[in-house]
């Protein structure tokens, strides 16, 4: 999910991550982010204030109680309720 700013006359897409980060920091903090992202050149610039934003707010990796990677995040969505005939809602949803 992502959510989408108004800066100026441009509209930047924020990860769900960078929200979070930027939620941390007081107003003149987050405000200077918002502008160095809306300045970035490129999306491959976005992405690396991202994960800038992300480590100075402290937040490091994946939120507390999900596996730190995308085919682990995936082996446990199937283990706990794709292919888990005991789900309380209902049946196995994959075959």
């Amino acid at each position: 999910m992502a959510v989408t700013l108004r800066i100026g006359n441009k509209e930047i897409q924020l990860t769900d991550d960078v929200a979070r980060a930027l939620n941390r920091f007081d107003d003149a903090t987050r405000q200077k982010y918002l502008r160095e992202l809306a300045d970035a050149a490129s999306d491959a610039d976005r992405l690396a204030m991202g994960q800038r934003i992300i480590a100075a707010s402290g937040m490091v990796g994946p939120p507390k109680g999900l596996p730190a990677t995308t085919e682990a995040r995936v082996a446990d969505k199937l283990k706990r309720y794709l292919l888990n005939p005991d789900h309380p809602h209902g049946r196995a949803k994959a075959k």
